[in-house]
């Protein structure tokens, strides 16, 4: 019995020491979670459902706090954000919360949700709480997202859960604005419409100018523009553009900028495109963006104009390259300077239908100065036989066309310069234009019958003998004639926020 006895208390022990054992692990493990300090805890973020949370923060700016949470677009079709909200610790937000980008979100787009409170946060800490996004809804495809309205479906809510810690903005930033501005891993970008209202399509490739309002937008731009690309998708996702900045390379006033649109734009018909406000810089002779020879503080150093327009030189260097021939005196010293009775005839023909070649030029002279010319040379024609801008010494300037007459264009030149000449025909009329790289002087047409020039043609710089007056050149294009005469319009849009790769 008395072995019977012991054989029952050991298989008690046995069975429920196990028991007792388990519970003890399990108290000591509670009793040492909830005595770590809470800063050691791991964070999350995290959605119900359509998002992907990928990062969340709590940031402190003094006298208040504003959670960002960064999240992926998981939801096949469009939705606009109507609203954000969040309870921090049990304190609700004060105010409106937004996203950005709030409309037109894409399926794979990224995020960023603000939420402002009135308390500050101990950097450190750790903050429980949960928020959401009140949105609309649809699953068609939006051809211009800024202006997308989903109405199938309202009051679309995406729930999540927040365990994050509180941090100082570093960034030097005094609005959360400026953080998102200030922050590598963000891209931002304005959409731009382009509209071609002529019946008629441009060609293509085009070449289209922008007056880019660069003070609209300084916050974004780095002071010597070195930061901007153009894309056919925000963030500098689908197709990069190449793009050729003529003047003011600057965060304030406008910027005068050349994109080249390998598709051209169809009549009547608009396209979006986006300015791409990158962390690092892409201002570069190969490309995306470049400016013209004379911007740099080394001439040429980032001229891409070859990539933008049909033809291009920009005479740096101190020869003259093999797209020319030369005769008299002729010096090439990062720009070209012609004197009397010189000249340049490029050695290949173009031609001047629905073209517009450019020239980036000034007169060194204290009095006006006759002919000095440039423009297309007929083929196998003495000089001046072509369609030429010609200059007077009476400060005029204008068409001569087969060396037959002498269309006015515009009076008072100072010759100060420089001037950009430009020149063209639509095989009804010759076109022409000039203008300080500011703003346009005049423009006319001038119809002539007196030869069609469709015809193939050299092009030509010439000072004439007994000018008195050194052509003096920066750079020369060619580029594609806007449909009509008339540029495509540009309409700019808000900036959006948008991750690296998203």
């Amino acid at each position: 019995m008395r072995r019977l006895a012991s054989q029952s208390a050991m298989e008690f022990l046995m069975t429920y020491g196990y028991v007792f054992l388990i519970i003890t692990i399990v108290v000591g493990l509670l009793i040492a979670f909830f005595s770590i300090p809470k800063t050691t805890l791991p964070f999350s973020c995290s959605f119900y459902s359509g998002f992907t949370c990928t990062d969340a923060a709590l940031w402190s700016f003094g006298n208040k706090d504003s959670l960002v949470i960064a999240a992926i677009d998981n939801m096949p079709g469009i939705v606009n954000i109507t609203g954000f909200n969040a309870v921090i610790d049990y304190q609700k937000n004060s105010g409106g919360g937004y996203c950005i980008p709030n409309n037109g979100i894409l399926e794979g787009q990224y995020i960023y949700c603000i939420a402002n409170f009135t308390f500050y946060s101990s950097p450190q800490n750790i903050f429980q709480g949960t928020f959401n996004i009140t949105s609309n809804y649809c699953t068609g495809s939006a051809q211009n997202l800024s202006l997308t309205h989903c109405k199938a479906s309202t009051g679309l809510v995406f729930g999540g859960g927040i365990r994050v810690q509180g941090i100082n903005a570093t960034s030097g930033a005094n609005t959360l604005l400026e953080l998102l501005t200030l922050n590598p891993s963000l891209l931002h970008s304005v959409p731009i419409t382009i509209t071609n209202n002529q019946p008629i399509a441009t060609p293509a490739p085009f070449q289209e100018l922008l007056a880019f309002p660069s003070s609209t937008y300084g916050t974004y731009i780095k002071s010597n523009w070195n930061n901007v690309e153009f894309s056919t998708l925000p963030a500098g996702r689908g197709t990069v553009l190449e793009a050729w900045i003529e003047s003011n390379p600057s965060n304030t006033g406008t910027t005068d900028v050349w994109l080249n649109l390998p598709g051209g734009i169809a009549a009547n018909s608009s396209i979006t495109i986006y300015a791409d406000f990158m962390s690092g810089t892409v201002l570069s002779a190969s490309g995306p963006t470049g400016e013209a020879p004379q911007l740099s503080s080394s001439y040429g150093q980032y001229d891409d104009g070859v990539r933008v327009f049909r033809f291009y030189d920009n005479f740096s260097g101190t020869a003259l390259s093999s797209l020319w021939t030369g005769s008299g005196n002729v010096v090439v010293n990062n720009g070209i300077t012609i004197a009397p009775g010189g000249s340049i005839t490029s050695n290949s023909l173009f031609s001047p239908l629905n073209m517009m070649l450019d020239l980036y030029w000034s007169a060194v002279a204290n009095v006006p100065a006759a002919s000095l010319n440039f423009g297309y040379n007929s083929e196998g024609l003495p000089q001046y036989n072509g369609l030429y801008w010609k200059t007077t010494s009476a400060g005029q300037a204008g068409i001569t066309a087969n060396a037959l007459g002498f269309h006015t264009i515009v009076t008072g030149l100072s010759y100060s310069g420089p001037y950009v000449f430009s020149i063209g025909t639509n095989s009804i009329s010759a076109v022409a234009a000039v203008s300080t790289g500011g703003g346009e002087l005049a423009a006319s047409t001038y119809s002539t019958t007196v030869r069609t020039y469709s015809g193939f043609n050299n092009l030509q710089l010439v000072s004439a003998v007994g000018s008195g007056t050194n052509l003096v050149a920066y750079w020369i294009r060619l580029r594609s004639m806007a449909p009509n005469g008339v540029m495509p319009t540009a309409i700019y849009g808000n900036v959006v926020t948008l991750g690296v790769g998203g």
